[in-house]
């Protein structure tokens, strides 16, 4: 028996260079897993080279904080979580890096997990499975998604978080073409409506604690149940700017996570 199999020359494997060491990290395995499930869906899916740095999370360490954030033009998702680094420093990694780098978080033993810059190459050590990873940065920059948070807002709504998200599952079975549910917010009530000339309607009211301005919002609902299906607490607040600006979902007093999220535009 023979086989032949196809080889690569030696000088195209990747060079790791381990003589250009830079910033050194440690973060709990647990927390860094939570927050990269929380962004990580927001990256783009499928990316040419000008949009390559939206098919990546973006990481960006400051003194005691690490933020990673994701966005595909249409959305962004931001975490963060408590460190003991005391540099400033930011990389971005490829969405396939990151879910090479969520399966082993997902089934490795190690508590503490080492971050190590090389250059422009990230090194991740799990000490305990004797695992060792090198990432490529991108060599592309993350938009100032600061500039798209709004800081001031017209309408704030409290809902709970369960029975929005079971509303909006079963309201956007009858959404158009253009998959968008009209989200109606009144006298503390949420009207949440769609339709479509081939399945006919749906709608449902639901309590919520509003202040503000009443509005009526078009929203993708895919892009509303992801968010809230990361969101963990009791009850979500919303805090909208208008019904053609940026709104912001996040978990009801916990400022660690929070869901930026464009609305669709009226006919």
């Amino acid at each position: 028996m023979e086989f032949k199999l196809p080889t690569m020359e030696l000088k195209e494997f990747p060079v790791i260079n381990f003589s250009i060491v830079g910033n050194d990290f440690s973060l709990d395995k647990n927390e860094l897993l939570k927050c990269i499930d929380k962004v990580m869906f927001c990256a783009l899916k499928d990316a040419e080279y000008l949009t390559m740095r939206f098919n990546a999370v973006y990481w960006e360490f400051e003194p005691n904080k690490l933020c990673l954030v994701a966005s595909d033009s249409f959305r962004l998702a931001l975490a963060t979580m408590n460190t003991n680094t005391n540099v400033f420093t930011t990389f971005l990694l490829s969405l396939k890096s990151m879910e090479e780098l969520k399966s082993v978080l997902s089934s490795c033993t190690t508590k503490t997990v080492a971050i190590t810059e090389i250059s422009s190459q990230i090194l991740f050590k799990f000490p305990e499975d004797d695992i060792e990873i090198v990432f490529n940065v991108l060599e592309q920059s993350f938009p100032e998604y600061e500039q798209i948070v709004p800081d001031s807002f017209n309408t704030f709504v409290v809902a709970n978080t369960e029975a929005l998200l079971s509303a909006i599952k079963r309201v956007s079975i009858a959404s158009n073409k253009d998959n968008s549910i009209s989200c109606t917010f009144s006298n503390n009530n949420l009207n949440i409506y769609a339709s479509s000339p081939d399945i006919g309607e749906a709608q449902e009211n639901m309590g919520i604690k509003l202040s503000g301005q009443d509005l009526n919002v078009l929203y993708t609902p895919k892009y509303l149940k992801e968010a809230l299906e990361k969101i963990e607490t009791v009850e979500t607040e919303m805090k909208i700017v208008g019904d053609s600006e940026p709104a912001v979902l996040k978990p009801l007093n916990d400022n660690t996570y929070f869901y930026v999220i464009m609305p669709q535009r009226k006919v």
